[in-house]
């Protein structure tokens, strides 16, 4: 099975977990959300990377539907504040593993909205 991840924050580590994930034939990344971004500059800077340089598939953005494409991968972008708020759709809608605060902490949205003090603290990977 396929693990689903939901990025919140894509900064440094965020772009980094994502390039992770896409290399891997085991997990896939389904949504990320970033209130600091627009659309168009979260794809320019997980494509011109300024550390790890450019990645190889073609980076493109749908406007319509707000996605990131990666190569054949469509990636929904969100730019939620709070991502804790009830009208927040990102992770639920997804069923998925959530990577927020540089992967500080990891918590699953299978069933319903975990509060913030019911994260699980994982050890890196």
């Amino acid at each position: 099975m396929v693990l689903k991840i939901g990025i919140n924050g894509f900064g440094r580590i965020g772009r980094l977990v994502m390039r992770a994930a896409l290399d891997n034939p085991d997990a896939t990344v389904v949504a990320v959300n970033d209130p600091f971004l627009t659309l168009d500059y979260a794809a320019y800077m997980f494509k011109h990377d300024s550390v790890h340089g450019m990645v190889k598939d073609e980076v493109t953005i749908d406007e319509k539907d707000k996605c990131i494409v990666v190569g054949k991968t469509r990636i929904r972008f969100f730019a939620e504040r709070n991502p804790a708020g009830e009208s927040f759709p990102f992770f639920r809608s997804f069923s998925c593993l959530a990577v927020t605060r540089a992967m500080a902490y990891c918590f699953s949205f299978d069933t319903e909205l975990i509060s913030t003090h019911d994260r699980i603290n994982l050890s890196p990977v």
